[in-house]
């Protein structure tokens, strides 16, 4: 009889041992859940950002290619306004990637959701998604500027239209 209250005892404890064990690592797992959780939802805010810069650039592209359609164009203004067009459509095709990188990589933030993966990865997209933001906003600089140099290249050609008026005048005056 003692030895049988001895085995038993002895057999609880490394049940035990196995529970407690069991308990820290399912609080350990709940933990990097929550944490997993609290990044997926910064990223889908900052995927959101995006987002909303991205429409913002295709408003602004969309009004740039307006402009240009409706210019006056000189053949002083032709060529400058043909090199800001390749630059325009260069930058429609950088944003479309983007747009599909941003569509990759928010599918990726939901199937990474799904499956409750390391941290590694979601620190991986979060890498992603911090490179593109950068490459992002590279390009609305580079936009900026290609609509100051057309905005200056609009100038100059009306006070070319100006002078060649000047100049027809004084040739009859």
């Amino acid at each position: 009889m003692k030895q049988m209250e001895k085995l038993s005892a002895t057999d609880s404890r490394p049940l035990e041992a196995e529970i407690d064990r069991l308990k820290e690592e399912t609080e350990m797992f709940a933990g990097q859940i929550i944490e997993q959780d609290e990044e997926i939802q910064n990223l889908r805010r900052r995927i959101q950002q995006r987002d909303e810069q991205v429409q913002t650039l295709k408003r602004e592209l969309a009004d740039l290619k307006e402009r240009i359609a409706n210019a006056e164009s000189s053949p002083f203004h032709a060529e400058e306004v043909a090199r800001l067009k390749k630059d325009i459509a260069r930058l429609t095709v950088d944003l479309k990637a983007r747009d599909e990188e941003i569509t990759f990589l928010q599918n990726k933030v939901e199937e990474t959701k799904a499956r409750a993966v390391s941290s590694e990865v979601v620190s991986s997209l979060q890498a992603e998604l911090d490179e593109m933001r950068e490459a992002h906003e590279d390009n609305r600089v580079e936009l900026r500027e290609l609509r100051k140099q057309l905005w200056d290249a609009k100038q100059a050609a009306g006070e070319v239209n100006d002078l060649k008026l000047e100049l027809a005048q004084a040739k009859y005056a």
